[in-house]
């Protein structure tokens, strides 16, 4: 008897001691305000919530994947009070998302960056002065320890949630020559809105990510996972090994890698020569099949992969339609089965051939199909459709360059694009020395039925027509823009605007060519929009940039208008025109060619009042001018023009002494 009560001692001692390790609630406080809850846009709709970790104090959030994948945006609301809802502030965009599947264990990891304020105008991150939690230390947790859990579930109707529980299992895997825990279970509730959160240990230090339930057998139906941050790190700093393309079949594979049979999704056909409202694509026929998913949202896609299994890259100019976040070509959809045993026995994919890239080599390749639950992963793979990758093939255009002879002079730059587009006499804008690593976008929008096609690409001097690897024409993202200048007056938005995302990856700086041509080549105005540029002391006189004027620009009388329009309040931009002889702004008989604030004694020329000017695009943000904001009005009207001027700018801050975004908009004229 005596010692049955020892025994029930030492275990009531036991329990006490891990009841015991509570969490101070100012300790809950602090860590509540580096977590928050992301809202998961659709076309600008929410469609799903998740929790997120702030771990930089210029707003890198680490998350799920699963929270991530399938949305197009973010919201970022932030906690002030606990007690009170979280309160939306920033919009960000994905940093990057991890794999999901390294063989031997899986990682549902991401990260977003804030970019935005919740009006959606950019942001200067480097302002940015949050509070985060330092991911660079971190426990790691045993068998029967406490952790705690925070987060947004949705059970919590919007608030702050705060639960605990004990670590019931942990996985461990080979991570390089390391053995390292890569899942911990846990009896704490995590329910959906969680996921991406935090766990720590009881003194607040961090223990992992919290993740989806994905199977009964991993979890035996009754626990939560934690990504632990052992395997975060080791994904961070880029020590993640993957096997090569575990979840892409051989091409000789002969019997389907399903790995739900509730799901299964089959390739039937390819027809390579479809026109898809006048734009030469590919269509991939397929039979889906779902039981018991009645009125849930499952994520299809088809992708395509060369014969040694490396993915095909989507052409840069279609990546935001037809890319994944590696870059891999693809084309995916969401249904939403009717029934709960649901047949699509001809679901049709569409790809324009334009996004294929062209090939120096005849090479074999194959597509595959798969599924998944929305906001998940792809787990549910069809067998190959195999397929030949021609050199050369109808991806690349035809040469249609012609060749001036006599005394023709060059009117403007031509371009052939990949898709077959080409741009004759096009207005040629030039970049000077952009930054590797960093990424930009160009919008073009017509006035008055003008219908620009925009294409960008190295610049290179003396070329007879470009060759351009990023075109774009009729852009649904551009459609969204819209321009209110003094030049332009109300441009209102429209389907024939054209915009490229880009950046260039060379370990040197490099000139970038903006050409912009009428779709017809029919003469009209235009305004180009430049978006990722930042002035900062750092930049020696500023940024460069050329407008390279042909006779069909100089002999217009809409002359060059250039618009300079801080993105963020504390920049006070200011632009000259070069002169590259002195590398001082150009002198004039009426003064220096430059301009600090418009309708000023500070800008020479004719300057117009800026303040108030906009800039507005998807989704309902607009960069508004004030009265800082400078523009150059440079009057050409030549009328005989025969060679062309280049027209060098700078675009800096009055005296260096500012930094922040800007952006710039040519408003040009081509006869």
């Amino acid at each position: 008897m005596k010692r049955g009560i020892v025994l029930i001692a030492m275990m009531l001692l036991a329990f006490s001691s891990v009841v015991s390790a509570q969490m101070d609630p100012d300790t809950i406080d602090d860590i509540s305000k580096k977590v928050v809850q992301i809202i998961a846009l659709q076309d600008g709709e929410p469609v799903w919530v998740g929790s997120g970790t702030i771990v930089t104090r210029d707003g890198l959030i680490f998350t799920n994947r699963h929270v991530v994948d399938g949305a197009d945006d973010f919201v970022i609301a932030l906690l002030d009070d606990p007690n009170e809802k979280p309160v939306p502030t920033y919009f960000a965009s994905v940093e990057q998302m991890f794999p999901f599947d390294y063989g031997t264990f899986e990682l549902d990891f991401a990260m977003l960056q804030i970019d935005r304020d919740i009006d959606g105008n950019s942001i200067f991150r480097t302002r940015l002065d949050l509070p985060f939690l330092d991911t660079t230390t971190f426990a790691e947790a045993r068998r029967g320890e406490p952790i705690y859990v925070f987060g947004y579930p949705t059970i919590g109707d919007g608030y702050f949630v705060f639960t605990d529980g004990l670590i019931s299992s942990i996985q461990n895997a080979d991570v390089g020559s390391n053995r390292i825990p890569v899942f911990y279970q846990t009896n704490a509730e995590i329910a959906p809105g969680n996921s991406g959160g935090l766990a720590t240990t009881a003194d607040g230090q961090l223990l992992g990510i919290p993740t989806s339930v994905r199977s009964e057998e991993r979890t035996a139906a009754r626990l939560s996972g934690v990504i632990p941050f052992s395997v975060i790190e080791a994904a961070v700093t880029n020590r993640l090994v993957r096997p090569e393309n575990p979840s892409v079949p051989d091409s000789t594979t002969t019997t389907t890698t399903d790995t739900n049979p509730n799901m299964n999704i089959q390739i039937t056909d390819v027809d390579w020569n479809v026109d898809d409202n006048g734009t030469p694509s590919i269509a991939i026929h397929t039979e889906i099949n779902v039981i018991g998913y009645q009125d849930q949202d499952l994520r299809v896609g088809v992708f395509f992969y060369y014969d040694d299994l490396e993915e095909i890259t989507a052409v840069p100019s279609l990546m935001e339609d037809f890319s994944s976040p590696s870059g891999s070509l693809t084309a995916q959809d969401v249904i939403t089965p009717g029934y709960e045993n649901t047949i699509y026995e001809d679901f049709v994919f569409v790809v324009p051939l334009a996004a294929f890239p062209s090939e120096d080599f005849d090479r074999t390749a194959v597509i595959v199909a798969d599924m998944g639950l929305n906001g998940g992963s792809f787990e549910n793979l069809s067998e190959p459709w195999p397929y030949t990758v021609t050199a050369n093939s109808s991806t690349t255009p035809p040469d249609t360059t012609t060749t001036s002879t006599g005394t023709a002079t060059t009117v403007g730059a031509d371009v052939v694009c990949p898709d077959g587009l080409v741009i004759n006499d096009g207005v040629e804008i030039i970049v000077v020395q952009m930054r590797p690593g960093f990424e930009y976008t160009a919008t073009v929008v017509g006035l008055d039925g003008y219908d620009p096609i925009l294409a960008v690409t190295p610049t290179i001097d003396g070329v007879g027509t470009y060759e351009a690897e990023l075109c774009s024409d009729d852009d649904d993202i551009a459609a969204n823009y819209s321009v209110n200048l003094p030049t332009t007056g109300p441009v209102p938005t429209s389907t024939r605007s054209s915009r490229v995302r880009f950046s260039h990856s060379n370990s040197d700086m490099l000139n970038v060519s903006f050409i912009v041509g009428e779709f017809d080549r029919n003469p009209g105005e235009f305004v180009l929009i430049l978006e990722g540029m930042a002035a900062t002391p750092a930049d020696g006189i500023g940024d460069p940039f050329v407008l390279r004027a042909t006779p069909n620009v100089l002999n217009g009388a809409v002359g060059a208008n250039v618009y300079m329009i801080g993105a963020e309040s504390q920049l006070d931009p200011l632009m000259y025109l070069l002169d590259w002889d002195t590398m001082e702004p150009l002198q004039t008989e009426s003064g220096a060619v430059v301009c600090d604030d418009s309708d000023s004694d500070t800008c020479w020329g004719s300057s117009y009042p800026l303040s108030g000017g906009t800039v507005s695009r998807a989704g309902g943000r607009t960069y508004t001018a004030d009265e800082y904001d400078p523009m150059l009005r440079i009057p050409l009207n030549m009328g005989d023009a025969t060679e062309s001027i280049d027209f060098p700018y700078v675009m800096t801050s009055y005296q260096q002494s500012t930094s922040g975004q800007y952006i710039i908009a040519f408003h040009i004229g081509a006869q």
